[in-house]
Parts: C-alpha cells; structure tokens; sequence
C-alpha cells in the first residue's frame, strides 16, 4: 500500500497541485471578473451618457439654425418690424414650435403689438447683438422657469441690426429635442446645474426639480454636488425595487446637463453566472458574449437615434419669402430649395451630389470665382456677400446676389451652409 502510494505519488501531487492551481485560478478568475465588469460599466455608461449628450447638443444646433434661418429671411426684409414678418413669424408659430416671439431693433424696443418691451436691460439680448446666438431659460420672479429663449441676431450686410426672440414652452422644447427618446424608457431630462427640469414628460408636468424625481434627498444633493465639479459621470443609488445609476453631462449651451435614469438590470452581470456554470473559461467567454453584445445593441440603438436630423426647418422660412433660400448640408450633399428657384429660372435644382460640378448653372466667366467664394466660406469666413450671374432654363444669363452663411460644429467643421439668393436682373 505504501508503495502504491509513494509510486503514485508524483501523480497524485501533480493532480492536487493542478486542482489547487484550478481553484485559486478560479477564485483569482471570478475576482478579475468582477473588476473588469465594473471598468465595463464605467465604460458602458460613459458611452451612453455621451451619445446622448452629443445628440442634445445636435439637436440645439439645429434648433438654432432653425431660427438663424428665419432671421436671415427678416434681415432682407426693407423693415423688421413690417406686418409681413410679424404675421409670417404668427402662422408658422406652432409648425416652428415656439409659442412667442418678438423683434427687437438695435434700440432694444420689441414689437407695439408685443407690448414696446425694453430689453436693454436683458444679457442676452446684448449678447446677441454682438452677434451671438443665444438659449436662456423663461422664468419669472420667483424663479419658476416655464419655457426656453432663443435670441437670435438679425443681419443686413453683415450689421447686427436688431435680435429675433422666440420662446418654446417647456412642452415645445422637449418635443423638439426628442429628449424622450434618447435615454431609457423615456427615464431621460434636461436639467440646470441646480437641478431645475427644463423637459416635461412622462407624468413630469409638475416637476421643478429632479430632486422630487428620487425617493431621498441624499441621492439628489449627491448628483447636484457632482454636476458642479464635473461635466460628466454618474451616481448610483437603491430604490424600493433596485439599484439604479443616475448619468450625467454637460451639454454644449450654459451649464444645461443631460441626465439619465439606467436600471442596473439591463447592464449589470454578476459573478453567480460562473459559480453556476462550473468552469472558468465558460463563464469568460459567456460573459463577455453578454457584456459585448449589450454593449453594441445600445451603441447601434443610440447612434440611430443620433442621426435623426428636423428637414423640415427650410419649408418654415421660405414659404413666406419672395428670394430663393437654400440650406445646403455638406455631409450629406443634400440641399433643399424653395420653389422661386424654378419660377425664376425655369428648371428644378438637383438636391443631391452637388459637389460633383458645384458650377453647373454658373456662367461660364463666373465659375472660378464662384468656388473661390466658397473655398473662402468653408475654410475662413462664416458670411459672404457676392454677385454672380446664373443660367436660366434657356441658357440665358441671370444677375443674382448671393448672401451666404457657414454654420459650424463644435470642432470648427463646416456642416451646413444657409444662403438668400436675390435676383436684380431676370431677362424675359
């Protein structure tokens, strides 16, 4: 028997040294695990906190140029406070989504229907005269907010020469920025720095602040605390049923955050499923299947909401104008028109893969000049101002102005070009 023993003895210590080695490798596995799903959430929650912040912002800039648009069709109107614009800024009043507005000349006088308002006295309206284009909350005295501002500068020749201010109620402003669907389950808001709701939703019509959103008051002072000393990141907190992490970030426009309800159950994987399963690898390659494939879902699922874009800003503005406006965008090399193109020149404008011959309808002593314009306005200028004639559907030469405006992204790009073209001399 001793002899068995001791001739088997290297086997057998051979076999007990590789269970030890398996079960501590096990243990040290099921350790590893737990680190690197944690890293996985920070990741994972990182991602969708960006996504959906850098959606928000998207969707302001396009609300903005919305708005820029429609002080580009007053700037060329003889009189901005005309009956023409005031009545054309009335009717697509609910198609645009604001539910006021006001034009303010450079004196800082409004509208005599809109009561003479004097906004000398508003930052904003200052701000916009130097030519910035501005979003504020609506509030009132006792700081209830109950809408957002857009100030907007009114141009003539490149001269700020009075402001458009729009005001979209709580409602607007949600619908608009399709706040709603960028998170989960609509568990998604836009929120000032101290907490104020600036969307609506979801049983959240009389909400002020998010605080009354969680069951205490300690997870509500933590996430305002970390909003403001971070731009981004996100807390954890238990409520009656679950454990819940709250996201956040700082958007492009004041100190406006986004802000994000994530159950824990539709990220979290704990480390039971390799207990369960009975071997290391098996559990390795399960759980980061799981982790993988949640984490790509919710990628492709934000980013297809990402690349929603509102086509329908251009038919706001130009409906109402007697010039030919145009929106150009140049990811896409699409571009919408509105019908005083073909009533001017006799023939529909191509929408699509302009930059194949960006000089088709130019005449001929014109084309170099005209793309050296437009080198100038993607790469140096953001307006310019220029004469050019264009072909009719006869072949026959049209003198035209152009006015044209660069609207850039956060990295200084050049994503969409706004412009009026004016016709001053049409052969019949």
């Amino acid at each position: 028997m001793r002899k068995s023993i001791k001739h088997y003895a290297v086997t057998i210590f051979i076999i007990v040294l590789i269970l030890i080695i398996n079960v501590m490798a096990y243990f040290q596995y099921s350790k590893n695990i737990d680190e690197q799903l944690a890293q996985q959430i920070d990741i994972h929650l990182q991602a969708v906190t960006d996504e959906m912040v850098e959606c928000l912002d998207i969707k302001m800039e396009e609300r903005l140029a919305t708005f820029k648009a429609v002080a580009t069709f007053i700037g060329n109107v003889d009189d901005i406070k005309s009956e023409q614009v005031e009545d054309a800024l009335a009717k697509q009043a609910e198609a645009a989504g604001y539910s006021q507005f006001d034009v303010i000349t450079a004196d800082g006088i409004g509208l005599k229907n809109k009561g003479n308002v004097d906004y000398n006295e508003d930052k904003c309206f200052s701000k916009a005269m130097g030519g910035k284009s501005v979003m504020d909350v609506n509030e009132d005295s006792y700081g209830t907010v109950s809408g957002i501002k857009y100030y907007v500068p009114i141009c003539e020749h490149e001269k700020v020469i009075g402001v458009l201010l729009t005001t979209s109620n709580l409602e607007q402003f949600t619908n608009y920025m399709d706040i709603s669907d960028l998170g989960q389950y609509g568990n998604s808001f836009v929120v000032k720095q101290d907490g104020t709701l600036l969307s609506r939703g979801y049983g959240l019509d009389e909400v002020e602040n998010i605080s009354m959103i969680f069951g205490d008051d300690k997870s509500a002072t933590e996430l305002i605390n970390s909003m403001g000393s971070r731009q981004s990141g996100y807390i954890s907190y238990e409520s009656e049923s679950s454990k819940r992490y709250i996201c956040y970030a700082r958007t492009a426009y004041n100190k406006w955050y986004m802000v994000s309800i994530v159950s824990s159950s539709s990220i979290e994987v704990t480390s039971d499923d390799i207990a369960n399963e009975g071997t290391v690898f098996f559990v390795e390659i399960g759980v980061l299947t799981i982790i993988l494939t949640i984490y790509l879902v919710r990628v492709v699922f934000m980013e297809s909401k990402g690349n929603r874009m509102n086509k329908t800003r251009y038919y706001m503005v130009s409906k109402y104008s007697d010039s030919i406006i145009f929106d150009y965008s140049c990811n896409k090399d699409t571009m919408y028109c509105n019908d005083k193109w073909k009533k001017i020149f006799g023939y529909d404008v191509e929408r699509n893969n302009l930059k194949e011959d960006i000089t088709k309808h130019v005449v001929s002593e014109d084309k170099e000049r005209f793309k050296e314009i437009i080198n100038v306005l993607m790469t140096q200028k953001e307006f310019v101002k220029f004469q050019i004639s264009l072909l009719d559907s006869e072949g026959k030469p049209v003198s035209c102005s152009f006015k044209m405006s660069a609207i850039k992204g956060k990295k200084g790009k050049v994503q969409k070009v706004l412009g009026v073209i004016e016709v001053f001399q049409q052969n019949v």
